[in-house]
């Protein structure tokens, strides 16, 4: 060949070579900033399986799912091949994903994620955590495999939506009287509202008393202290059995009736008595794990296993309607020993000997991660995990019961739940009816918080809530309020402050046990229910649902032993005229009405009356407190019910004026 010709064959080489570069380069920029034109085809999950043999292309990729909840983790799969059609197991390939062709960051404030080879698979794969609250619709995946050796890099698409369930609504809101004891409480004796002694029956009149729409009642705990609780029995047959009593006398009230389950927290000090895997904490000062004293590990299936067979039995119990999860989580400071599957699944940076490290060492690294270094990535990837895990839990024992039931879980108040590992987002996906929000075991700055976590994550309209309070003189401080005013405060603001675009659309009050003998301060059970029984009718007239409004006009001091007027008011709210009101002033100690009962006849549309009462307060408490609670009640209708009530303080001159 000649010289010249030589050149000129060097020279249109080198066009075609510089022509490819040129193609490639625009196809990857483009890429990188228009997602949407790719070099690769778009998938959808069936490409790999059915389109590979047909049309070869040495990159595809798929999720396992068109869509997903957002309690889901999005699972990535990608089949790259060289031109033999030979599985390329050397390179590497990322994932990012686009919304709108703006890329969007994965818990932990990931852009990207890098796929791993696979070899059972023969394919490349990597899970995809879906955001907090993440906004729903339809989102892109680009996978982009780059060689480690000369060669084109590649890109392919595919895309998945997000989706999030409504939750069905009530037409009206919805009050609860909780208890939560652990044990046989058809064995206890109990102060009735009349103030004297009796059986458990006592307990379904409490409910009655307070107007409630429904009584929920703790089903099944595993006390390992328990004689009767082993490992074929993990639950006390005893309080199971008095779950099915109690149900029955509720229906015969009107009452509907719940009953929930300890899921993965038990009492005691010995997990493995009943076989189960404790939940793992981790001490900073050691460097040494320890046995959680109360969290059972949620990994455990034979947990599962046990709380799916007590689920499916309170679901073939026509007298329960409700169905309801506790402690559906770690602890705050354990659960360690899950380190390995949160590793993998939210593609986190470990170790090159993480393989051979023991599931001791992986989870003492994990640990110290979170607890002393204190990372704030893996922190925020440790919750959101936890907050998946517990909601795929609940999914699986609502689709493997076949309960049609409604089914609650309480949550905690902090964060919306995250600091715990849970998210009210992901437990309606889920399959959850009622987020119960506890904003107990929070002090008054605390509560403040916890409403304003809430109401700047989810609205009205995402979640089914439930907001409750509980008796504790210890934790309802306030500068003002007694601490029975400032249960009620607290159950109404949140009720209108829990969410953005509306109410809560339910309140509990919690609980029975505690109003009897908890941390009820000097206050009588019967002040205590008196609050559940304001709290429900000031939340009902809220909603427009209660027709008498009833308020109590009162001096804030009197003198002990001299007869004073009060006014109690009932208001007509209703558009009809309301026939027989029963308004009481409730019989409290100390409190010594002269008149304690007036009928009134009828009242008509948007009237209000005035009602006199003479009352005075003998000085019986005073050794104790200087308040004391006037309440009433008006009952019309048979089962409509309006409370309020003010404390009034006697003078510390018996009998006589100041």
């Amino acid at each position: 060949m000649r010289r010249h010709e030589l050149i000129g064959l060097f020279f249109a080489a080198a066009i075609i070579i510089s022509t490819y570069l040129i193609n490639y380069f625009y196809d990857f920029v483009s890429d990188i900033f228009n997602p949407n034109i790719v070099s690769a085809r778009v998938n959808n999950k069936n490409d790999i399986d059915n389109n590979v043999d047909k049309v070869f292309s040495p990159l595809y990729v798929t999720t396992s799912k068109d869509k997903y909840y957002r309690y889901e983790l999005v699972d990535i799969k990608a089949r790259y091949q060289d031109l033999s059609q030979q599985p390329i197991v050397t390179g590497e390939l990322t994932a990012s994903v686009y919304k709108n062709s703006k890329i969007v960051e994965t818990v932990g404030r990931d852009k990207e994620i890098v796929l791993k080879y696979n070899p059972k698979l023969e394919m490349w794969t990597a899970k995809w955590a879906i955001p907090w609250s993440p906004e729903l619709g339809e989102y892109q995946l680009l996978v982009k495999a780059s060689p480690d050796y000369p060669g084109p890099v590649l890109t392919a698409t595919a895309s998945f939506e997000i989706m999030g369930k409504n939750p069905p609504k009530r037409t009206k809101g919805f009050c609860a009287v909780l208890l939560e004891y652990g044990g046989d409480i058809t064995g206890k004796q109990i102060i009735g509202p009349d103030g004297r002694n009796g059986n458990w029956n006592n307990i379904i009149q409490w409910v009655k008393y307070t107007g409630a729409d429904a009584f929920f009642m703790l089903g099944g705990e595993t006390e390992t202290y328990n004689s009767k609780v082993d490992k074929e029995n993990p639950f006390d047959p005893n309080m199971i059995r008095a779950v099915a009593k109690v149900a029955k006398a509720a229906k015969k009230e009107d009452l509907d009736f719940g009953a929930w389950i300890m899921s993965f927290g038990y009492q005691g000090k010995n997990c493995e008595k009943v076989g189960y895997a404790p939940s793992m904490g981790y001490n900073i000062s050691t460097g040494k794990l320890y046995p959680s004293y109360m969290h059972i590990s949620l990994s455990d299936q034979k947990r599962f296993d046990d709380l799916l067979d007590l689920v499916k039995k309170f679901d073939s119990n026509d007298d329960i309607d409700f169905i309801g999860i506790d402690y559906i989580r770690t602890g705050h400071l354990d659960g360690y020993e899950l380190a390995d599957d949160v590793v993998r699944d939210m593609n986190i940076a470990v170790p090159e000997d993480w393989e051979s490290l023991s599931s001791t060492a992986k989870a003492v690294w994990f640990a110290k991660k979170i607890k002393a270094d204190e990372d704030e990535d893996i922190v925020e990837q440790w919750r959101w995990w936890r907050a998946h895990k517990s909601a795929t839990i609940v999914n699986r024992l609502i689709e493997y019961s076949g309960t049609k039931k409604p089914v609650w879980v309480f949550t905690l108040g902090w964060e919306h739940g995250k600091q715990h590992g849970q998210d009210p987002l992901m437990f309606t996906d889920a399959g959850v009816t009622y987020d119960a929000v506890m904003l107990y075991e929070a002090n008054q700055v605390q509560f403040r918080q916890v409403l304003i976590d809430w109401k700047g994550y989810i609205s009205s309209k995402q979640v089914n809530i439930l907001v409750g309070e509980s008796v504790d003189v210890k934790l309802l401080d306030s500068p003002y309020l007694s601490p029975p005013e400032e249960i009620v405060r607290r159950t109404l603001l949140g009720s209108k402050k829990i969410t953005f675009g509306g109410m809560a659309d339910g309140i509990f009050w919690h609980d029975i046990s505690r109003a009897l003998w908890g941390r009820k301060g000097v206050y009588s059970p019967r002040e205590w229910f008196i609050t559940a029984g304001k709290s429900f009718s000031e939340f009902r007239l809220e909603k427009g649902e209660l027709e008498i409004k009833t308020s109590i006009a009162a001096p804030k001091k009197v003198y002990f032993n001299n007869a004073f007027n009060i006014v109690v008011n009932i208001e007509n709210q209703s558009l009809r005229e309301i026939r027989n009101i029963k308004t009481q002033i409730i019989d409290n100690p100390g409190i010594q009405p002269v008149i304690s009962e007036v009928i009134t006849p009828y009242l008509g549309p948007g009237e209000t009356k005035a009602l006199n009462f003479k009352i005075s307060i003998s000085p019986e408490l005073s050794k104790l407190r200087s308040q004391y609670m006037l309440a009433a009640k008006s009952e019309w209708n048979h089962d409509q019910k309006s409370f309020d009530f003010k404390y009034v303080r006697g003078s510390k001159f018996y009998g006589s004026k100041e």
